[in-house]
């Protein structure tokens, strides 16, 4: 592990653009701190930077989770690991995924429930063409394939999020590639009945939420940089890409 850490580090009330979880990164001049979070982990339910990583034989074979819940983020397959681009912002590192095979999961882990979750995610991405299916994921508990009229699923990428809530949809929002963003996805916002997207602190597209017990609840595995299903044509579905950091809130009853 580098001494010097990847982390968000300025913390403000984002009501006004709807991302109530008070975590953010300033795209300019990223900083870093310490191994103290400056921020408080009560409702922390993941929290991954690049530079805590196990690496086999050159490759991230585990991403270390740094909230109290320390889930195992692996994979065990060495053709399917990820690598570590080590000077990706300010000269500090990202895991960079290769966009058709390289992907981490977690099992099933991340279970959104009928809470509200915020994501954030400091990303880029070069691949977007959603109607050929290459969709640039982030992270997801989802199979389009897998009781997909019945079960809640979702996945968020640099260009959609991916639901099932009831029905399948594709929420469309356009983010810069090619350069380093920071998302806020806002699954399952129970105040205003949304699911919201904020970019570099502006907000993205929304799109409500389908009726019903909206339980998003899931027995699929965790995957990040790649699609849950792994045959037909979403295959395509991997990031071609890298990924900084990763913080992960409940924000249901945050007192953010």
């Amino acid at each position: 592990m580098n001494d010097n850490i990847l982390s968000s580090t300025n913390s403000k009330l984002l009501r006004e653009i709807g991302c109530i979880c008070a975590i953010i990164c300033t795209m300019i001049g990223i900083a870093y701190a310490q191994d103290t979070p400056p921020f408080s982990t009560d409702h922390l339910q993941l929290w991954l930077r690049a530079d805590s990583v196990e690496l086999t034989d050159g490759k991230v074979s585990r991403w270390y989770d740094l909230s109290p819940n320390q889930y195992e983020i692996v994979q065990t397959n060495a053709n399917a690991r990820p690598t570590i681009n080590e000077s990706a912002i300010n000269n500090l590192p990202a895991i960079q995924f290769n966009g058709t095979s390289t992907y981490l999961t977690g099992g099933d882990i991340l279970d959104i429930g009928l809470d509200s979750w915020s994501w954030f995610i400091v990303a880029k991405y070069n691949n977007g063409n959603y109607n050929e299916r290459f969709v640039p994921l982030f992270a997801g508990k989802y199979d389009r394939n897998s009781n997909w009229t019945t079960t809640y699923k979702w996945a968020i990428s640099g260009t959609h999020i991916l639901l099932n809530d009831l029905s399948y949809r594709a929420i469309p929002f356009v983010s810069n590639s090619d350069s380093y963003n920071i998302f806020c996805f806002e699954l399952f916002n129970r105040q205003e009945n949304k699911h919201k997207v904020t970019i570099n602190s502006n907000l993205a597209p929304s799109a409500s939420m389908q009726t019903g017990t909206n339980n998003a609840d899931n027995e699929l595995p965790i995957h990040i940089g790649g699609n849950i299903l792994l045959s037909t044509s979403y295959s395509k579905s991997f990031l071609y890409g890298d990924i900084a950091e990763i913080i992960v809130v409940n924000t249901d009853d945050s007192p953010y």
